[in-house]
């Protein structure tokens, strides 16, 4: 399959997010339990920014209040550039926590782009 972005993907590894083209990992759900949030180094900015819950819609919300104190918590969306501990670079959708005066906490690979 031909991806709008010019690269062709085999259909068995495809998947659509917001109109672009990404590979996913063979096993993206062990992937997530061996690179930890704190190993994730985000290069440059994040870009397409999406706000997914916020407040009472969020289900970790009681865990991030115990963890790192009570705040307005979102939980947000975008692609970034990433180094992985083994220092490879991919492009990827990442998902985060982040509430006013705490920041950013718990970065989540959800699918690998392209390199």
């Amino acid at each position: 399959i031909d991806c709008e972005h010019g690269a062709t993907i085999n259909p068995d590894v495809m998947l659509m997010s917001r109109n672009f083209c990404a590979k996913k990992v063979n096993n993206a759900k062990r992937y997530n339990e061996v690179v930890q949030p704190d190993e994730i180094e985000v290069i440059g900015e994040i870009a397409h920014i999406e706000v997914i819950a916020v407040g009472h819609s969020i289900r970790d919300l009681n865990r991030l209040q115990k963890k790192y104190g009570a705040g307005r918590w979102r939980k947000l969306k975008g692609m970034a550039s990433i180094r992985l501990p083994d220092n490879t670079i991919y492009f990827a959708e990442i998902h985060w926590y982040e509430a006013h005066g705490i920041g950013k906490r718990d970065i989540k690979i959800k699918h690998i782009l392209g390199k």
